[in-house]
């Protein structure tokens, strides 16, 4: 589960790029250098067996970007710089587009599970760490950020096999009617998780 290399905001990106580092032999310094780390751990991953990823998306996750800015962006995620909500989904969906890709590539079936709001008791987040069962139910809007993620894969023909689990039921309608646009000529290819 690659959420981590989403999550350019958080002061343990950097950290985790060193571990991407490691794990990969990639010697991690721009976003060109980031998304070959990523592409050798799915392969790494295909070879265990590996056909799903699981990506949990908890805010906005789409947003227009210029390829020329996104090593800005990266490299201000790196020295833990001050980034712009917009440089932040910028990033997101930049990444989220090229592991999409690579998802593709192998065949693989992407899981999007959107709308958690995580850690809320802090108090047992310092106890028993993250993750740990105190997450609830968000209520951002997504229908454009789906729509335009899908619709930039599917465009360019490289959207993978794709699970949608939403956490709140106000956005069941939305997502169930979303699916249908993307089917595409697998059967099934994009599905309503539960």
């Amino acid at each position: 589960r690659p959420d981590g290399a989403l999550g350019i905001e958080l002061d343990t990106f950097a950290e985790w790029v060193e571990k991407l580092e490691k794990a990969s032999g990639e010697n991690v310094r721009t976003f060109d250098d980031f998304l070959s780390g990523l592409h050798k751990r799915v392969a790494f991953f295909h070879e265990a067996g590996c056909r799903l990823s699981d990506h949990g998306l908890d805010s906005a996750f789409y947003r227009d970007f210029q390829q020329a800015d996104l090593e800005t962006i990266f490299q201000k995620g790196l020295n833990n710089d001050v980034l712009t909500d917009e440089e932040i989904v910028q990033f997101k969906t930049a990444t989220m587009i090229e592991l999409g890709k690579m998802y593709a590539q192998q065949g693989w079936a992407m899981q999007l599970h959107i709308g958690a709001i995580r850690n809320n008791n802090k108090r047992m987040l310092g106890i028993a760490g993250p993750n740990t069962g105190f997450d609830s139910i968000n209520d951002f809007s997504y229908a454009s950020d789906l729509s335009n993620l899908l619709n930039a894969l599917d465009y360019t023909d490289e959207l993978p096999k794709t699970i949608i689990y939403n956490l709140n039921p106000r956005d069941n309608y939305m997502v169930g009617t979303m699916v249908g646009n993307f089917q595409g000529d697998v059967p099934g290819k994009i599905q309503f998780g539960t």
